[in-house]
């Protein structure tokens, strides 16, 4: 699942779209709400259909703690689709105090840090994201090689866009960003 943001970063000098990764939405097995809104996240079908979905799961009294920061994740993932990045902020927060171990609230925090130009503390998420040992590593890794990349940070952004590719060899994305790097090298030793 991608998404073009509206900022590009200059790799030899070439302007390239920043297109961030998103993670897998959180798995949830109770209130069927809360199942529904894992769905509509899970297939970006989105929208206010989503978040109305993820709402009524959220009023409910009888999702586990569990289910319950699941859900503010994958609301929050629908917040950042949606451009409402301060309320995507506040359900990854909120799900962090429910679960502070939740790999992927890390993770799609740190998009939404992508997205609001906040490229240091979109790179902590990733690397808290990474210890915690995301299911989702792939994502953490080419994301926190674009937010390397925003910070001019070539190397370590490279080096995370190849341990993308490694972790899922045939997605198109750090690919892309790989060839450009190798690109962009090979005109600079001549």
């Amino acid at each position: 699942m991608i998404r073009l943001a509206l900022i590009a970063i200059a790799i030899g000098g070439l302007l390239v779209p920043l297109r961030v990764a998103y993670a897998q939405s959180v798995t949830v097995f109770g209130n069927s709400d809360a199942q529904q809104c894992y769905i509509q996240t899970r297939l970006f079908s989105g929208g206010s259909s989503a978040l109305t979905i993820c709402n009524k799961a959220l009023k409910s009294a009888d999702l586990s703690r569990k289910d319950r920061a699941a859900t503010l994740v994958n609301r929050g993932i629908n917040y950042t689709r949606s451009e409402r990045h301060a309320l995507a902020l506040a359900d990854f927060e909120n799900a962090l105090k429910i679960s502070p171990t939740l790999a992927e609230a890390f993770i799609n925090r740190g998009n939404t840090f992508i997205f609001t130009n906040q490229f240091d503390r979109a790179l902590a998420d990733y690397n808290r994201a990474l210890e915690l040992g995301a299911k989702e590593a792939h994502a953490a890794y080419y994301n926190r090689g674009l937010a390397y990349e925003a910070l001019k940070d070539l190397e370590h952004a490279y080096l995370d866009f190849l341990q993308a590719q490694k972790l899922r060899p045939n997605w198109s994305l750090p690919a892309e960003r790989i060839e450009r790097y190798e690109a962009a090298n090979f005109r600079n030793a001549k």
